[in-house]
């Protein structure tokens, strides 16, 4: 058995990450950085609901679940603006 992610350190390597590449450019803003929460924070939950695109027949039948096949929500009320 996998031992757990520790998801504080993961999201405190990335900030710290980014805080440092951000501060390195001398871009005269600060992007925001969104990323795909993937199976580790989805999975457990057991649903996936999108809007079918694209049906994959291989040796097995499933359908895609890349951020490309769905509409992602907003991770806030300012993320759209």
């Amino acid at each position: 058995m996998q031992s757990p992610i520790d998801l504080e350190a993961v999201v405190d390597t990335i900030h710290s990450a980014w805080e440092h590449a951000c501060d390195a450019t001398a871009l005269p803003f600060r992007p925001k950085l969104f990323c795909e929460n993937g199976r580790y924070i989805t999975g457990p939950h057991g649903w996936l609901i999108a809007r079918c695109k694209a049906i994959k027949q291989s040796y097995s039948t499933c359908v895609p679940a890349a951020a490309r096949h769905y509409a992602v929500a907003p991770f806030s009320s300012t993320a759209s603006s």
